[in-house]
């Protein structure tokens, strides 16, 4: 029996030929959109230089109290006081479990009455 070559419809070689065609039109696309074609610069020119008033003014927006403070305040509140400790701080962690958990247990066997 010798290997016969199917003949394909002129209709689905069209199909095939268009989709081959528009794969390839994807790939030109995104190659020429993603790696070949430079990005347009919008801008170039740096910002004009902070003169010194504009900078000490700057300076003084800075908030008096840092953050610690901040901390310190919140930690002395009311709020802060009612809250409830659970658990004991530092958690201890104690190995549990078997060292090797695909070791077969025996199983307990309940005497037949």
């Amino acid at each position: 029996m010798a290997l016969v070559q199917r003949q394909l419809s002129e209709k689905k070689q069209f199909v095939l030929y268009g989709a081959l065609g528009g794969v390839l039109l994807i790939t030109f696309l995104v190659a020429y959109f993603g790696m070949i074609r430079k990005p347009v610069v919008v801008n170039t020119t740096p910002p004009p230089p902070i003169e010194a008033s504009q900078a000490a003014a700057a300076k003084t927006k800075v908030p008096v109290r840092s953050g610690l403070d901040n901390l310190k305040a919140f930690e002395d509140s009311a709020a802060f006081q009612k809250l409830k400790q659970f658990g004991r701080w530092p958690f201890s962690v104690e190995p549990k479990g078997r060292a090797d958990p695909f070791l077969v247990v025996p199983q307990e066997t309940k005497p037949k009455e």
